[in-house]
Formats: structure tokens, sequence, C-alpha cells
């Protein structure tokens, strides 16, 4: 079938556009490669425990999801074709089951850039909800469309500064996300932690070539991304091709650094990596409390990735 550029909406016998496949469910689902279920893996681990953590806050416990895609990902592999939901599926699916009953989170906020996505989402999210039996209202959730570092004040608005935010940023690259939305983020909640993909070996490679003009064209975008011009100084240093480990570390740990401001404490928890090419991205891990550094301990050994934890810093 003939790949054109993504509508707004879609309907069976349309066109599959770019970067997407027909699901289960008759709609369009992102195209995804498998290794996208690991990092949704530890956030499907953490969820729950957080909940159980977090019931203090009566319900004040919010879930947003920066970049939620479609709510489906197909993957064609050898064999076949695997299926597997999307973040804010997951989510609705959340719960701590505890002497109080079962706990889900209180509130919704789904963005997404991509009005194609936001309408295939909101459809995926109803029938979500009503297989749910009414256990989530509708009322609990929100969309929202459009760039994310201009919607997360309206995000923000109607949540108590006291709830508990479990914000999940699925960045593509760096032009996405500007670390002075991460900023707000932190300053204006009290209880927020964060689980965000750094693309390390995706898409920073293309934006730092070794001819300064091309580091000029990306310079604005970069400075925005890490929240300072520091990355640059990084990047000179790197002569020749083996100084290209260093670089990567150098620039990763200037971005953990960066998060270890607003938050107290920020880790590399997992190391995603595709057949053939190696490693694609990591996924940073930014929390205040302890109980949040233990949590994720015990999600990234149950989701089978590392067998330690870099673990809590004083």
């Amino acid at each position: 079938m003939g790949r054109h550029r993504a509508p707004t909406t879609w309907s069976p016998g349309d066109p599959v556009p770019d970067g997407y496949l027909i699901g289960s469910d008759k709609l369009l689902a992102r195209d995804q490669g498998l290794w996208a279920r690991d990092k949704l893996k530890f956030l499907e681990e953490y969820e729950g425990p957080a909940l159980g953590a977090t019931t203090k806050k009566r319900g004040d416990t919010h879930y947003l999801d920066l970049f939620a895609g479609s709510g489906l990902n197909v993957s064609v592999v050898e064999g076949g074709v695997r299926e597997f939901p999307g973040s804010p599926i997951q989510a609705l699916r959340a719960r701590f089951a505890g002497k109080q009953g079962e706990r889900h989170f209180g509130g919704f906020h789904f963005g997404n850039v991509k009005p194609l996505d936001d309408w295939l989402l909101r459809r995926r999210v109803a029938a979500e909800l009503e297989r749910s039996g009414g256990a989530i209202p509708s009322t609990a959730v929100h969309f929202y469309c459009g760039d994310a570092n201009q919607q997360l004040a309206s995000m923000l608005r109607p949540i108590p500064s006291w709830a508990y935010l479990l914000v999940f940023a699925d960045i593509e690259g760096p032009k996405d996300l500007r670390f002075e939305t991460l900023r707000m983020l932190k300053a204006q909640h009290q209880s927020v932690d964060l689980y965000v993909l750094y693309p390390s070996h995706m898409a920073i490679d293309r934006l730092l070539a070794y001819d300064p003009r091309q580091r000029t064209r990306y310079r604005e975008t970069l400075t925005a991304y890490f929240g300072t011009d520091e990355w640059l100084e990084i990047v000179r240093r790197r002569l020749t091709p083996a100084h290209y480990d260093d670089m990567y570390r150098d620039l990763r740990e200037l971005y953990l650094s960066q998060l270890r401001g607003p938050w107290r404490h920020a880790e590399a928890v997992l190391t995603v990596t595709k057949a053939r090419t190696g490693r694609l991205y990591e996924m940073i891990f930014a929390y205040d409390h302890d109980a949040a550094g233990k949590i994720a301990k015990a999600a990234r050994g149950r989701s089978g990735q590392y067998d330690c934890f870099e673990g809590t810093r004083g």
C-alpha cells in the first residue's frame, strides 16, 4: 500500500502514512521496533509500586505523557507481527491493590504534537475506559495537541502543587524538549518523578559533525536541550574517532548534572540497543525521594535489564 503524508484522521482503506502500520484494532499504530518495548517495561514495573508509595496523596496522583503517541505499537519481526500497548494505555492499566482497594492514577494527561496521533489515542483511550468498567472516569483523562514545551503550562495548571506526578518524556531528538521546560515542571510541583529518553546514539549523533559549520547550525537546538552551552566544549575535545566514547560519556554526564539541579538524583537506568547497529538511546530517571530510587531499582531488576542500580546519593 502506498505511503503518504500523515493526515489528521484516518479510516480503513485510506493510505497508510509513513511510520505507521495497521493494528489488530483496525486503526493505525506506530511502527516501532521491539527495542521500544524495553523502555516501556521499566515504566510498567515502576507505576504500580509508585502508586502504592503515594497513597497519602489521596488520589492526587497524575501521569503526564508529553509525547504519548497513538496508544499502540506494531513491530514486524521474523515470523510475524507483534503488538504492544503504548505508554498511555499502559498507564491506564496501572494499579496498586492495597487495604483500601485498587488505586489508579487520579489524572492522566496525554500530549501529542501530531494531530493524527491525538485522534488515534482518543479512540484507543475511549475503548480502554469502556473495558475498565468505570474504574477510571472519562473526566480523569485530558488530551493536549501541540508542542509539549508550550503545552506543559496547560497540563500543570489544574494539578495541585502538592500532587504526585510521574512524567514520561519519550522524545525523538533534542529539538523536542527544551531543558527550561523541565525546570518549569519541577519548579511548580513538589513531588515529581521524571522518566526521560536521552538520545545518545540516535539523534545527537547527527547533530555533532566534525565540521564546525554543522555544529553552528544546531547550536541553538543543543543549547536549549542541555540548558547550557557547555556541550560545545565537550564536542570540541573530540578530535578523532578514538575520542567518541569520552564525548558520549561527558555529554551524558552533563545532562545528568543539569537534571541534578532541579532534582536531587538523576540516573541512567537503561540502555536501549538495536541488533546489528548497537546502542540507540538511554533512559534517565530523575527523582527526589530515596523511596523512588528503591522502587526504580526493583523495577529495573524485574524488567531484566540490569543486575544493579547506581543508587541514591546523599
